[in-house]
């Protein structure tokens, strides 16, 4: 339970996070909603690499920390984690270049296909944070350090992502560009904060 519960919560304040902010894009409209959509399912080919390998990472550094191995699972740790990041916006840049094209496939409406392009560009900069996020939660918990992920999560997500993403989206009426701002800098603040971690 001790390991168990902090973990459930970063995730349950992440999904809970996601449904204010897609309440708030809903007050954009339709078409926010759908380029939301569409971007979210997008995005998810660039991080999928990142997140099986942070994964396997994660596991490595539990049996070095077990092992009494520190050092050894602080080098896997940077090497996992500078690898899924090159990877990671590799392939956003790639997908981004052509948003396009895969707008185009898609969906006619030119709105979408320009907002959701204009997304992927703002995404590139999102995806330097994310894996990093990814890995130091999982990395962070097979070390036995459950409870710094959560509290990291819950301020930096409802204040960065949800707080900031309202007011540059809504009232700055940046629209959804601002609310993928607001994104970009959550995930890169919290990267920040677990590399220094």
């Amino acid at each position: 339970m001790k390991v168990g519960l902090p973990s459930a919560g970063e995730q349950l304040s992440y999904s809970s996070s996601q449904v204010v902010i897609t309440y708030f894009i809903n007050m954009l409209g339709v078409e926010a909603l759908a380029t939301r959509t569409y971007c979210v399912n997008i995005i998810m080919f660039a991080y999928l690499f990142s997140i099986s390998m942070t994964q396997g990472g994660a596991i490595c550094i539990g049996h070095l920390v077990g092992e009494k191995k520190p050092r050894a699972a602080f080098l896997m740790g940077k090497y996992v984690m500078k690898k899924s990041v090159m990877i990671t916006v590799i392939l956003s840049t790639i997908i981004a270049l052509f948003g396009h094209t895969i707008f185009g496939w898609l969906t006619s409406n030119p709105e979408i296909i320009q907002l959701g392009t204009t997304i992927l560009f703002i995404d590139i900069a999102l995806e330097i944070g994310r894996p990093i996020n990814i890995f130091a939660t999982n990395a962070l918990r097979a070390a036995g350090d459950v409870n710094y992920p959560f509290y990291v999560g819950l301020v930096a997500m409802w204040n960065v992502a949800v707080g900031l993403g309202y007011f540059f989206g809504v009232p700055l009426g940046w629209g959804i560009c601002g609310m993928w701002t607001a994104f970009m800098l959550d995930e890169n603040i919290r990267g920040a904060i677990f590399v220094r971690r």
